[in-house]
């Protein structure tokens, strides 16, 4: 993400340069003034955001140390051509004055001029006089271009913001159905357990019946047995006094 930051911000140096450059030689215009301090205040921005990046990374310590010198490097690099094109920007350097063309030779004899000559040197004036006009609509035309060129640049930048956040959206997307199934998992093995403390509690339930009709059992045995051993006490008791009662 930051290479391509930085690529985009030496991609708009260049044209800011080629900019000035094709200026330099052309009537300044409050248009083309616009449109450089514009492309200066893109780049001045860039050029912050960066050092911001730059400054969370080392508090972090999310990378490693060659990464953060090669960061480094990018940003004095970019801070430096930001400045000089500042400085080109707001000092532009004054054209060096034409040469004094050599003064003619003028001969005694006057010279006799062919009409055809004169209708060169009329055809070469006007041609003269229409540069001015000719170099006005180069101008506009090339400053047209660069426009285009920013806007161009401009929107290659939203459109990468906007594939960037397509894809954070994407990805909330996929954690947040993450998060549901998690939900709808937690809520299965909520029921399980609750399905299984109904089956203990049923179980306990049974045990605890079956627990209570085994003691009844039990304690039917008992009395039943104690009957029947004082039935045979008593029979042993008179088969005795028979007997004695006989002698």
């Amino acid at each position: 993400m930051a290479s391509t930051t930085a690529d985009r911000l030496t991609l708009l140096q260049d044209h800011i340069r080629q900019t000035l450059h094709s200026r330099a030689g052309a009537a300044r215009t409050p248009e083309s003034d616009a449109d450089i301090a514009r492309s200066l205040s893109t780049l001045h921005a860039g050029i912050e955001q960066l050092e911001k990046e730059q400054q969370q990374l080392e508090e972090h310590g999310d990378s490693t140390s060659q990464v953060l010198r090669e960061r480094e490097d990018i940003l004095i690099k970019l801070r430096t051509q930001h400045h000089d094109l500042h400085s080109l920007f707001t000092h532009p350097p004054s054209p060096s004055p034409p040469s004094p063309a050599p003064a003619p030779t003028t001969s005694i004899a006057p010279l006799r001029r062919s009409p055809s000559a004169d209708t060169a040197a009329r055809e070469a004036l006007m041609g003269a006089r229409e540069t001015p006009s000719s170099l006005r609509k180069t101008v506009r035309f090339s400053d047209l271009d660069d426009n285009t060129q920013v806007l161009q640049l401009h929107q290659r930048v939203l459109e990468e913001q906007d594939e960037d956040l397509d894809r954070l959206s994407a990805s909330i997307r996929n954690q947040r159905e993450l998060s549901i199934q998690i939900g709808d998992e937690l809520e299965g093995h909520v029921q399980l357990l609750d399905g299984v403390d109904e089956l203990v509690e049923r179980h306990t339930e049974r045990l605890g019946g079956a627990r209570r009709r085994l003691g009844g059992v039990v304690e039917r045995g008992v009395k039943e047995n104690g009957s029947l051993v004082v039935i045979v006490v008593l029979i042993v008791v008179l088969v005795v006094l028979i007997a004695v009662l006989k002698w």
